[in-house]
């Protein structure tokens, strides 16, 4: 018999409407759930980075369920089928084209976690790789964890499962609402950062470049 399904996540303060929100659907489907409030990090990116370590407390706390995880400004909007049809220990949307449109090849705004060992192992990989940055956001070190060797097996979770409200012209299952739009200040404290030091890199590169050329040409 399948392991019945559990929802998990995480919000902060400022996404209690939210979730709240949530809620009401997550009740409205009889949907168990567990959400942890946690404190906002140094970053919107760190505090997405939050995530991996969240799931793993929340399999290891529930060993005989498999989870469900989704963001904390999610909607359900119909009854969420079993998972027993999809092959894999993890189940992720990974964009069209590569995400050539989109930021991310992926979406983390639902996850399907098998309660295995190999998807216990791809979670603490994920959490190695977030540890590395609290510039990286949560789909940035998945992605850097993904692309190590890893035995956990992945399978294409449709795109009815992770809408996005404005972007995608489905009958979902869940949508995402992308609460984090109200917070780009916050986002872009980090990633202006990061530019910066790539265009001063740039700059250091190229003084580097035209000092050579021109001692050589010197010569």
């Amino acid at each position: 018999m399948a392991n019945k399904l559990l929802v998990c996540g995480f919000y902060t303060e400022s996404y209690r409407d939210d979730f709240e929100r949530l809620e009401i659907s997550l009740n409205r489907f009889g949907m168990e759930y567990s959400f942890t409030q946690v404190d906002p990090q140094a970053c919107w990116e760190a505090t997405t980075g939050l995530k991996p370590s969240v799931l793993l407390q929340c399999l290891l706390k529930n060993p005989d369920r498999d989870v469900l995880y989704v963001d904390a400004d999610a909607f359900i909007r119909r009854e969420i089928a079993n998972f027993d049809e999809f092959t894999g220990d993890i189940g992720i949307h990974f964009n069209e084209d590569g995400g050539k449109r989109a930021s991310h090849t992926i979406r983390t705004g639902t996850i399907f976690l098998r309660n295995t060992e190999a998807t216990r192992a791809f979670l603490s990989l994920w959490i190695a790789k977030q540890a590395q940055s609290d510039r990286y956001c949560d789909q940035d070190s998945f992605q850097l964890a993904y692309d190590e060797p890893h035995v956990a097996t992945f399978f294409n979770l449709p795109v009815e499962y992770v809408k996005i409200y404005d972007k995608d012209n489905v009958k979902s299952y869940i949508e995402h609402f992308q609460a984090s739009r109200r917070h780009e200040d916050d986002k872009a404290v980090s990633r202006k950062r990061q530019k910066k030091i790539r265009n001063v890199l740039l700059l250091l590169v190229n003084f580097t470049l035209y000092v050579v050329f021109y001692y050589l040409g010197g010569l």
